[in-house]
């Protein structure tokens, strides 16, 4: 049996009327296929800034800016061991070129992808944003993160993250004031909602169908198409001389089932522990996956007569291998390594060698981090582009805690 064909035409519609009326729908159909193409290209375009950001911003701190820091020190080398004042007075020109170029390096980085973002997801990327906003605008950002946000899928975390940073810096350049206000929440459909709020000039809201006008990296015509992209969507409330709220909704993925002790649940055997004396003095080891970092710190650690560096890991396994062997007084950590990250090792190592002192070295700023390893067990972290002197004293000062 045939089923027999229904149609929503009027048959006594006048036939012109028709074939414009589904002229009109096939382009109707036409625009939705485009805008579900434009959106989907949006979110690859989205996703291949995110990794290129994230692929130059981990050259920059994890290649060149060790290689500036390793010269510096074996620049510290020379300075220590020559006594030459012309060549003193040239060495201090230089070391003044390195730390111009480690600090536009270092800037530039954290411009591409703040390490806080992508070690501590949009919390830390927030609260790093709110730091950067004083620091350089002298405007201040009043976070409240309500319960627990993360964990949150890295892309989202990296729109809000670009989204967040464009509202703000929109704010500081035409609202008036000199704060706002950020809410994050998380609700129970793992949807993360983000509002940023100011009571400045606000503005019409007209302005982001006009893209083209925009001057920013990810204006907010850009936000909302982004947004959409993953499911996500903004909406904006303004008016002239009334402030601006903007609410940034987007999914964050379920909580996933989390092992705090992460790989220290695999503990290595608690074997017998032999200990070799150091012969005088101070025991260091270093432990640090870049090479030239390693050559710097022995260079500039031997030239200290107190100072033994009994040896040089380049991976945490074998840090944690060294200290075994060699038990040093003091470590001076690296948390990135390529195995394992140095707050991992470092528990390791002080689960069976309490005695050890460890500081931790990174190229990261964020206080974040120091926290991190103090946690783990650190007395101490430095940045890698601390003076010579305070690493030397940082070092002292860690051999003579009881």
């Amino acid at each position: 049996m045939t089923r027999p064909c229904f149609s929503s035409e009027n048959p006594e519609e006048p036939r012109e009327n028709r074939i414009l009326r589904r002229a009109l729908m096939e382009k109707d159909a036409q625009v939705e296929s485009l805008a579900v193409r434009l959106r989907r290209m949006a979110n690859k375009l989205s996703r291949a800034e995110r990794d290129e950001r994230l692929a130059l911003s981990a050259l920059l701190h994890d290649h060149i800016q060790p290689l500036v820091v390793g010269a510096r020190m074996q620049l510290w080398e020379l300075q220590r061991r020559n006594k030459n004042p012309e060549v003193g007075q040239i060495s201090t020109k230089i070391e003044g070129i390195l730390v111009e170029a480690l600090g536009a390096l270092r800037s530039l980085s954290v411009e591409l992808s703040p390490a806080a973002l992508q070690n501590n997801g949009l919390k830390g990327g927030l609260n790093f944003l709110r730091t950067y906003m004083t620091d350089k605008f002298q405007f201040t950002v009043n976070l409240t993160i309500y319960d627990e946000i993360d964990p949150i899928e890295e892309e989202t975390s990296f729109l809000l993250y670009e989204g967040v940073k464009e509202l703000l810096l929109n704010t500081v350049k035409h609202a008036g004031v000199d704060s706002a206000d950020i809410y994050v929440q998380r609700t129970s459909e793992h949807l993360i909602s983000l509002v940023v709020e100011d009571q400045g000039k606000g503005f019409d809201t007209g302005i982001i169908e006009q893209p083209q006008s925009e001057n920013a990296t990810l204006g907010l015509f850009s936000i909302q198409e982004r947004l959409a992209a993953i499911d996500g969507r903004m909406i904006i409330e303004a008016a002239v001389d009334g402030g601006t709220r903007v609410t940034l909704t987007a999914p964050a993925g379920p909580f996933l089932s989390e092992d705090e002790n992460g790989a220290e649940g695999q503990t290595l055997q608690k074997e017998a522990v032999q200990v070799r004396k150091k012969e005088k003095g101070i025991g260091i080891l270093i432990v640090d996956d870049h090479s030239v970092m390693r050559q710097g710190l022995r260079g500039l650690l031997q030239t200290e007569p107190d100072f033994t560096v009994l040896g040089e890991a380049g991976s945490g396994a074998k840090g944690i291998e060294m200290a075994l062997e060699h038990d040093p007084d003091v470590i001076l950590m690296d948390i990135n390594l390529g195995d394992m990250s140095g707050m991992d090792a470092t528990r390791r190592i002080l689960s069976r060698q309490p005695d050890i002192r460890v500081i931790g070295l990174s190229m990261y700023e964020d206080e974040g981090f120091g926290q991190a390893m103090r946690k783990a067990g650190a007395c101490g972290y430095l940045t890698k582009h601390a003076s010579s002197d305070l690493i030397i004293a940082s070092v002292r000062k860690a051999a003579q805690i009881n």
